[in-house]
């Protein structure tokens, strides 16, 4: 069984190094789309027909002779490029007269870190590539340079070439640099070169005799690090033949090229009352000549060099000749052009200007004058809210009549002037974006072809009236504008309720992006849609809703507070009323045990006024009320018995008087028989009310009186306009209270 295992476990082992060796020598892999054919690994034998463009990605190891290309349709290719992962570290090894085949090759391009050529001692390895127009090898870190051009101007005519890239050749990675000398100019020159691109490399610059111009009119020096040779003594001993061998370049890119930090530091970057009136002038203001580059790309050229750019109260001519069209001058640390003008041809060409990342804090506007044919003005990230009080803002973009796109993103600008765009009247891009911006002040009336307008990540909480009559006319004039708002502060309240409607109704967030814009709404971020908006306009009528239920409530509480009091009151009332009714209809019928409605009780010396009219005045208003013609008031002079004893006259006549009415005064309370008529009343609990004729002291009142005094209201006689009366209340307030206090007296005997 042992045995078993081991002879699988070799079976095994064997398979898998079989496989592992097959596989390493497994044909090419390749797929045909078109005219286009694309393998992996190595070259392909075998050529389909109808393919004119062969690319190989991630060779392995190869050694390129003459039979690498035996297949005869080789002969209608037109673009080889070969490819390698740069994780990998396999070489590609050519040899002379390795593309002899390839006569109708116009494109070929190697790419990789182990790029060597064999024979060095001969320069052959061209040969056959007369009809080459470009040449790439980019990435080929360890590539001699002087190798490539010699084999150029050796190996055949190669007329029609006239690009060549060497981009990332010679880097820190590798070994040499690329010279520029002698013999790579001649190659330039008699090749005829026009298309130049050495991006990521290392140059070496070296002295040279100029027999010619070069043709070179696209020439990339982006991201290039260089050396000197050491005879040169001075920068001009560098730029002004380099400048004249390739004074034809139209597009120069100079992005991120450190060799002018090297030289311009410290004075050499300000610039103070320079006035060059003659534009022969500028050649020695400038290392170099741009008058004759139409696309000029130096970006984060000068970022490096620890000194701020400043042109301060200066001139430049550049009237004699100027081609440029494209200028980008992006993070060249250029703080402030003030108080300087540049006098532009009245042809001039320029169409795009970019001036991103420079921290600028001031730019004049006679900058700009004369840039009527300007296109595109970039001016993003930097600080031009330092001019937000300056004219030179409203005039800035003032001469540049014909500009369409305008980019003014990340410059603390918090207000722009009504009138900052008047006449750029073309406008069909206009960015605000990162700016500090609460409120639309410019004016847009006249922008009426303006499409996209960019107000993203501002500090716009609400938007006013004004603001938004001024979006309105954007989107008056283009029906399919573009107003961005994201990244703002919105806010969702009352205040911003019409700023809310008015972002749902024009769907202001990118539509095509399905882009939903945000605000806060008591303190919670939520999407802005129908309930959003629906919420907003709810709270300008919450506090009136919430007062009306408040006020609501209130009233609520009061009317029941209201009917709980008044409502026993009229019961009460009523109650009052019917007990009146029932005692009188009882009275006037006699169906009750008195006689009299009151005993009124005086003493003699007051008869005179108790009699004409205390007397006179309560009977006669009683009978109006209850009808009878009997007397409803008992008097001594009329009611008391002749021959009677007092005392028990004092009884009856108190039992049969439903009220006791006292005239209090003085005497009345000195008088035993009157107080005797006051303790009768007590004892048979009949209702008492007191009429104070006169001022009493309570003191000389008797127990009985001063305690009734003292609990129960009185009516007090006066005087007036010779009549006397009770107050308050008259005679008919009297009376009543008397029938009062008799109805209730008689229910309560009842009861």
């Amino acid at each position: 069984m042992e045995n078993m295992h081991i002879i699988t476990f070799l079976v095994v082992m064997s398979t898998a190094f079989i496989l592992l060796v097959c596989g390493s020598k497994a044909d090419v892999v390749c797929e045909t789309t078109d005219k286009r054919m694309t393998c992996q690994y190595d070259i392909p034998k075998k050529i389909p027909p109808g393919v004119t463009e062969v690319y190989v990605e991630n060779h392995r190891d190869m050694n390129l002779r003459r039979n690498s290309f035996s297949d005869p349709r080789w002969k209608h290719i037109l673009i080889l490029q070969i490819y390698q992962n740069k994780a990998k570290t396999h070489s590609i090894q050519v040899h002379d007269s390795a593309f002899r085949e390839l006569d109708s090759l116009s494109v070929f391009g190697i790419h990789t870190r182990g790029f060597s050529i064999g024979d060095r001692h001969r320069s052959n390895i061209f040969r056959g590539l007369e009809n080459i127009t470009e040449l790439d090898f980019s990435g080929c870190v360890n590539l001699n340079s002087s190798f490539v051009a010699l084999s150029l101007m050796q190996d055949g005519e190669f007329t029609k070439l006239r690009t060549l890239n060497l981009n990332e050749v010679n880097t820190n990675t590798g070994s040499r640099n690329i010279n520029f000398s002698q013999l790579f100019i001649d190659m330039l020159v008699n090749k005829r070169i026009k298309n130049l691109s050495l991006r990521k490399t290392m140059i070496h610059f070296q002295p040279f005799i100029q027999k010619s111009v070069s043709e070179v009119t696209r020439f990339d020096l982006s991201d290039t690090s260089y050396s000197l040779s050491y005879r040169f003594s001075s920068p001009d001993d560098v730029f002004v033949p380099y400048l004249r061998l390739f004074g034809n370049s139209k597009l120069l890119n100079i992005t991120n090229f450190k060799m002018f930090d090297t030289f311009w530091r410290g004075d050499r970057l300000r610039f103070t009352n320079l006035h060059c009136t003659d534009c022969t002038e500028l050649c020695g203001v400038y290392i170099f000549n741009l008058l004759f580059v139409e696309y000029i790309y130096a970006n984060n050229m000068l970022v490096d060099t620890g000194f701020p750019i400043e042109i301060i109260n200066s001139t430049f001519n550049f009237t004699c000749r100027m081609h440029l069209k494209v200028v980008e001058l992006r993070e060249n640390n250029v703080r402030r052009i003030q108080g300087t003008t540049f006098h532009w041809p009245d042809q001039n060409f320029l169409r795009y200007l970019d001036l991103t990342g420079n921290k600028m804090s001031f730019l004049s506007s006679s900058v700009t004058r004369g840039l009527t044919k300007l296109k595109t003005f970039v001016l993003g990230e930097n600080r031009l809210s330092d001019m937000s009080s300056s004219p030179e803002l409203i005039n800035l973009f003032a001469n540049c009549l014909n500009l369409e796109k305008l980019v003014l993103d990340r410059n603390g600008l918090s207000y722009l002037p009504e009138s900052i765009f008047l006449r750029n009247k073309m406008l069909t891009y206009l960015s605000l974006k990162g700016n500090l911006l609460r409120k639309v002040t410019f004016n847009t009336k006249h922008l009426k072809y303006l499409q996209h307008l960019d107000l993203s990540d501002n500090l716009i909480h609400i938007l006013d009236e004004q603001s938004m009559n001024n979006l309105n006319d954007v989107i008056h004039f283009q029906t399919y504008s573009n107003i961005n708002l994201e990244g703002n502060p919105i806010e969702c309240s009352c205040k911003s309720a019409p700023f809310v409607e008015w972002i749902q109704k024009h769907s202001v967030y990118m539509p095509h992006r399905g882009i939903m814009l945000n605000c806060t709404i008591e303190g919670r971020i939520v999407g802005i849609d129908d309930k959003t908006v629906a919420k907003t306009q709810f709270m300008c009528i919450r506090i009136l809703v919430y007062v009306s239920i408040a006020l609501a409530v209130v009233f609520a509480i009061a009317a029941s507070t209201v009917v709980s009091i008044a409502v026993p009151k009229l019961i009460k009332r009523r109650r009052k009323n019917d007990q009146v009714r029932r005692f009188l209809q009882k009275y006037q019928n006699n169906q009750i045990k008195e006689n009299f409605l009151c005993l009124l009780s005086y003493f003699n010396t007051d008869s005179t006024v108790a009699i004409e009219h205390i007397y006179k005045n309560m009977n006669e208003t009683l009978k109006e009320i209850t009808g009878p013609e009997s007397d409803s008031v008992c008097i001594v002079e009329r009611h008391f018995r002749a021959g009677a004893e007092i005392v028990a006259e004092i009884m009856r006549f108190v039992s049969e008087s439903c009220v006791i009415v006292f005239v209090v005064s003085k005497s009345f309370c000195q008088n035993n028989w009157c107080c005797l008529e006051i303790k009768e009343a007590y004892e048979q609990q009949k209702p008492i009310v007191l009429i104070v004729c006169e001022e009493v002291d309570e003191n000389e009142m008797p127990a009985h009186l001063k305690q009734t005094f003292q609990r129960c209201t009185r009516a007090k006689l006066v005087k007036q306009d010779e009549e006397f009366t009770v107050q308050p209340g008259g005679w008919e307030g009297l009376c009543d209270s008397i029938i009062h206090l008799a109805s209730r007296q008689c229910a309560e005997e009842l009861e």
